[in-house]
């Protein structure tokens, strides 16, 4: 009854029978393996709950959270961070023009070249449709600008392939950053990131834009390559 107490599954008697002991060891290894599967199965439906389907990053909840938190976090320790919202470049042609099955690769394959251009500990998760919202811990206005240049050159880079199609993919960047001297609500951020994403696509698309607290805009040309190093956050 001790044993047992204390957390053991099963026992034996000394001297022991070894077929007993055999067909106890193989009782054992089904409870085990039938723990792992449901260990298994309870993190996969955690995953579907907290990630798209599509593209395997955080879904609109999940990257809310994070935003939210990180909001929460410079409250408490200062600093700065910043969000992108980043928009795909005539996505609605691409569904029309070569099919959803050609859209849904255009969208995993440019969210996995956004993902290889973002540092470890960024969150990257898609905010609707052919939209994703990205929180940048640790960075100003200008190092999430230079996150977003690579972003922006890492899918316009090369063509995608998609359903037996190689289609040129570009897409729209509006960036804010919260700073110490002038905290954002998340609301607030979100809002000046639409503003600034809706003006990358007014002038051009391919492009990014930096919002500012005061609703200033920010037209940004492509930089050179030494300068957009320059402002790549580590």
């Amino acid at each position: 009854m001790q044993g047992l107490e204390s957390g053991a599954d099963d026992y034996l008697t000394k001297p022991f029978d070894a077929p007993e002991l055999r067909a106890r060891m193989h009782v054992g290894q089904r409870i085990l393996d039938l723990q792992d599967k449901l260990m298994a199965a309870g993190d996969e439906l955690l995953f579907r709950a907290t990630h798209d389907n599509l593209t395997g990053v955080s879904n609109r909840g999940v990257i809310l959270d994070t935003l939210r938190r990180e909001r929460s976090r410079q409250a408490r320790q200062g600093g700065s961070f910043a969000i992108v919202l980043v928009d795909l470049d005539h996505f609605k042609y691409v569904n029309d023009t070569h099919g959803h099955l050609a859209g849904d690769a255009v969208l995993r394959e440019a969210t996995q070249r956004m993902m290889a251009s973002l540092r470890p500990y960024d969150s990257v998760g898609r905010y609707g449709g052919e939209e994703f919202l990205i929180v940048i811990p640790s960075s100003d206005a200008m190092g999430a600008l230079g996150l977003s240049e690579r972003m922006r050159r890492a899918i316009a880079g090369q063509p995608i392939s998609a359903d037996g199609a190689s289609l040129t993919v570009t897409a729209s960047f509006g960036v804010v950053a919260s700073t110490e001297a002038r905290p954002l609500d998340p609301q607030e951020m979100l809002r000046l990131a639409d503003d600034a994403l809706y003006r990358a696509k007014e002038y051009g698309r391919n492009r990014s834009e930096l919002a500012t607290p005061q609703d200033l805009t920010i037209a940004v040309s492509v930089p050179a390559a030494a300068d957009v190093q320059k402002i790549v956050p580590n």
